[in-house]
């Protein structure tokens, strides 16, 4: 039972990081994020927490459809957000599009392992937008 859930927390975080690569690299999010930043901006929170806002809406939801929630559902409300908040107010947040240009990344494609596990992705980002 331990290493099922210490699966699903690295799942959350895996996903968590995804959301923020997306959001920082200013080059679209999904559909879900998009209500989350727009909550995110209009009520003054934070991001993970209009993410959290916005999966306690789905869980009520679903519960007056029908639908028992686990607790593997109510902990990807709680802790997706609360990782978001903590990967966008890290010092290893990756950096926004335009931070990447500035630092010359985009434009020279150097490889620095500044962000573990996110150097491949960086490099991506900037050899895309070197076009442009």
């Amino acid at each position: 039972m331990t290493l099922r859930y210490l699966i699903l927390f690295l799942g959350f975080y895996v996903l968590s990081y995804g959301i923020v690569l997306s959001y920082r690299a200013e080059l679209g999010v999904g559909p879900w994020t998009v209500l989350d930043i727009g909550i995110a901006r209009n009520l003054g929170l934070t991001l993970g927490q209009a993410n959290q806002l916005t999966g306690l809406l789905v869980i009520v939801a679903g519960y007056l459809l029908g639908i028992r929630p686990s607790l593997a559902t109510f902990l990807n409300m709680f802790v997706i957000g609360e990782f978001i908040d903590v990967i966008l107010s890290s010092p290893l947040c990756p950096p926004t599009r335009d931070a990447l240009q500035d630092a010359g990344f985009a434009r020279k494609r150097v490889y620095l392992p500044l962000w573990p596990c996110l150097s491949p992705g960086l490099f991506l980002l900037g050899y895309l937008h070197q076009g442009s």
